[in-house]
């Protein structure tokens, strides 16, 4: 089988490696379906902090697929099953995957639109620390495919206003299309002035920014830092009241249990992926489809089987 393989920074190749087979307890999964993360990617296609090679198939992570063997002891999944995915080196055209990894959709979903299921869920599941945001103010930095997804589930979850920032002003109307009550470019002055003037409830981070942590504790009471940070965050004390930080770290049964939960909210339709799929290309144009994510040409790149 194909599969994607990392030899050094930006030195990716098309591997030949063998079919694998499940053992007791894993599942077989024909990869129909993987988006790729674009923090993640981008970071292994530039060295940051990776040692290559990586194993075939990294770092892919979420994706979805069909069921094609079941070891022995697995239950409640069969051949033929379409399934959402996480987890590790889902570049591939087959993987084998905990029974905990996958999330069973109906046959009539679209196995392109499922595939960034996993990140949508590590966003409910970071949302989950928050507590509730029913009748309550959420601000939102960062529009990309993290938050999108995290305005969406601030609109569900009943927020009453959602103030969402990006540096991109082409982000800004598919904010409000998925629910933004308010979408501003990150330095909108009149918008940081009532918005410091007023404290949101909630600030969620998906930028990986330092700057838009620290801008969202001067104007939240409650900071959750879900985007990846490599850089010191400088926060200056409110001194009227208090703030919270909290970390969006996830375990591995948090995101499994993330995953479950989007994929429900999916398949009731409250929460939308299609709009965030800029592109679909092959998975042998791995390397292209990495430089259109570098250039920041595309939201989130799917990639497909050729």
């Amino acid at each position: 089988m194909k599969a994607i393989k990392y030899l050094g920074p930006g030195h990716i190749v098309i591997a030949e490696v063998p079919r694998p087979r499940p053992r007791a307890g894993e599942v077989l999964v024909e990869t129909h379906a993987v988006s790729i993360s674009n923090q993640t990617d981008a970071r292994v296609y530039n060295g940051i902090q990776t040692t290559y090679p990586l194993d075939s198939g990294a770092p892919g992570s979420e994706g979805s697929g069909v069921v094609v063997e079941v070891g022995s002891g697995v239950k409640g999944l069969n051949p033929g099953d379409p399934v959402a995915m996480i987890g590790k080196r889902l570049y591939a055209e087959f993987s084998v995957r905990a029974p905990e990894e996958l999330a069973p959709l109906k046959s009539v979903t679209s196995l392109v639109e499922a595939a960034p299921l996993g990140l949508a869920g590590c966003v409910v599941a970071a949302i989950g620390k928050i507590g509730s945001l029913r009748d309550r103010t959420v601000a939102v930095t960062g529009l990309g495919p993290a938050g999108l997804f995290a305005v969406q589930m601030a609109r569900y979850s009943g927020a009453t206003k959602i103030i969402a920032f990006d540096i991109k002003p082409d982000h800004l109307e598919l904010a409000r299309v998925l629910g933004a009550t308010t979408a501003a470019v990150a330095n909108d002055r009149d918008v940081l002035r009532t918005c410091r003037e007023s404290p949101a409830d909630c600030g969620i981070d998906c930028s990986g920014s330092a700057q838009a942590v620290s801008l969202l504790y001067s104007m939240c009471s409650t900071v959750l830092a879900f985007g990846t940070n490599y850089e010191t965050v400088k926060i200056d004390v409110p001194p009227d009241r208090a703030v919270t930080l909290i970390n969006g770290y996830l375990t591995e049964e948090e995101r499994r249990e993330g995953l479950s939960a989007a994929v429900k909210l999916y398949l009731r339709k409250k929460l939308q992926t299609r709009a965030i799929i800029s592109q679909t290309m092959p998975l042998e144009e791995y390397a292209l489809a990495m430089q259109k994510v570098r250039r920041g040409e595309v939201l989130k790149l799917v990639l497909t089987r050729g």
